[in-house]
């Protein structure tokens, strides 16, 4: 928090100044622009960006214009509420206002948008995901209060091994909610299929930490993997828990919460925990996929590969569980289904594993994107499951479209998709209406919009 009322006010009339200044052209390519600016390093996280007038000056004033975000590359933008989207934009999707062409900037311009209240949102305006961002705010009040909240956040997102016992499902989310000083529990998603639920929490680090020890604490009493059956790879009841840090916490903030909850995850249930990603202290084999093997066959895995907290052999009933610190990434999955019904549920499986080598990073396909070829026996369904470590370079549309690409030339069809828990808006940024819709991705799932 900001150390007194005066600098606070400093901070939120910085903040509000971006809706009224004049437009400065910052480029993308240099991050620290966005520091230098003026804008509050918090206002990094969302990448802002002002918006500006894209009428000609041949076109006079009255013509139809939108509003572009000044600079280039992906990022959030200031702009009028309706005077956005492409020109020309169809189906609804940008209310296109008659306005000065002689405007340079929001202040400046004459037309009907200049009358309404500014709003920030997280997500590139010129797009349809700009609909899914809700964050409004005046500048000295609510930008105040936003700021407040993500200055030192860290966010949470544990992954436990069960995802058909509603009853289990809801203790563990009551032993979030009653840890001591609890932080706020944005999201529970959970997939029978897969026998698994995702948790999105978000707070201090003291209030994370607290959560994910009362979490793992349940868990190791409450669920036993020599009865789990579940499509998706596991090794702990409490499987995998990532560190993100978010607004101005820093990387290292989040490893040293990752190392000092693995720590106590050992001491207190006596649950081994490799450390992965950032939070790894090895040299090599860091990453998640070279830690994680099935429980079955955990116990050779742990004599040749030791954990970095507690003893070379599993828990019992719990395994071992993944703790790391990385950057924000997107979990996703795209359904396939053979409409005509010419496959056996043999040959989809096979046929989805190939899609998604074919869409990985690993076999040429999407950066940052990791996938898994998964059959749902409930719905007799294939899904490409995915983790997107790199949102800004291919998000969720990017990612949908090369699914859908992929299995077309399998002869096999896309049913829609899903996000696993919540995202930042950077991920949706260039998603088209028929994605979003196709997918069920509503605003409720954009992590700024949960936060603020």
């Amino acid at each position: 928090m900001w150390r007194s009322k005066r600098e606070g006010r400093a901070n939120a009339s910085a903040i509000g100044s971006i809706v009224s200044s004049e437009v400065r052209s910052l480029s993308s390519s240099r991050p620290s622009a966005w520091i230098n600016s003026g804008i509050p390093r918090w206002a990094s996280m969302w990448r802002i960006r002002p918006f500006r007038c894209t009428a000609s000056p041949e076109e006079g004033a009255g013509a139809p214009s939108s509003w572009a975000p000044v600079g280039s590359g992906p990022g959030c933008a200031i702009g009028a509420p309706e005077a956005i989207g492409p020109a020309g934009a169809s189906k609804g999707k940008a209310r296109l206002l008659g306005c000065d062409s002689r405007a340079r900037t929001l202040r400046e311009c004459s037309c009907p948008a200049r009358a309404r209240k500014p709003r920030v949102t997280s997500a590139v305006e010129t797009t349809p995901s700009a609909k899914l961002v809700e964050i409004r705010f005046l500048p000295r009040v609510s930008a105040y209060r936003i700021a407040s909240r993500i200055m030192k956040l860290i966010e949470a997102v544990p992954n436990i091994s069960e995802g058909a016992r509603g009853e289990v499902i809801d203790g563990a989310a009551a032993a979030v909610s009653s840890a001591p000083a609890s932080p706020g529990l944005l999201d529970v998603h959970r997939d029978a299929d897969h026998n698994r639920s995702v948790f999105t929490l978000a707070g201090s680090s003291d209030e994370i930490r607290n959560a994910v020890l009362s979490l793992g604490g349940y868990c190791a009493d409450s669920i036993d993997l020599n009865a789990h059956v579940g499509v998706h790879p596991r090794m702990g009841a409490l499987d995998v828990v990532p560190f993100v840090p978010l607004g101005q916490s820093s990387m290292a903030e989040a490893v040293a919460c990752a190392r000092e909850s693995g720590a106590a995850l050992w001491e207190r249930f006596g649950v081994p925990v490799y450390l992965y990603g950032d939070a790894s202290m090895r040299m090599s084999g860091s990453e998640l996929p070279a830690i994680r093997v099935p429980f079955e066959k955990l116990g050779r895995h742990m004599a040749e590969y030791p954990p970095d907290f507690g003893d070379p052999r599993p828990h019992p009933t719990a395994g071992a569980v993944a703790v790391g610190a990385r950057p924000s990434m997107v979990a996703f999955n795209v359904w396939i289904e053979d409409s005509a019904g010419e496959r056996d549920h043999d040959e989809l499986a096979r046929i989805v594993s190939e899609v998604a080598a074919e869409v990985r990073e690993r076999g040429g396909g999407l950066p940052g994107v990791r996938a898994l070829g998964l059959f749902l026996p409930s719905r007799s369904l294939a899904q490409v499951s995915m983790n997107l470590t790199e949102p800004e370079r291919a998000g969720v549309g990017e990612a949908f479209e090369a699914v859908q690409r992929a299995a077309v030339r399998r002869g096999v069809g896309v049913r829609g998709g899903e996000l696993v828990g919540l995202a930042p808006a950077i991920a949706l940024a260039g998603c088209s209406e028929e994605v979003l819709e196709a997918c069920g991705i509503g605003g409720e799932q954009v992590l700024e919009n949960r936060i603020a």
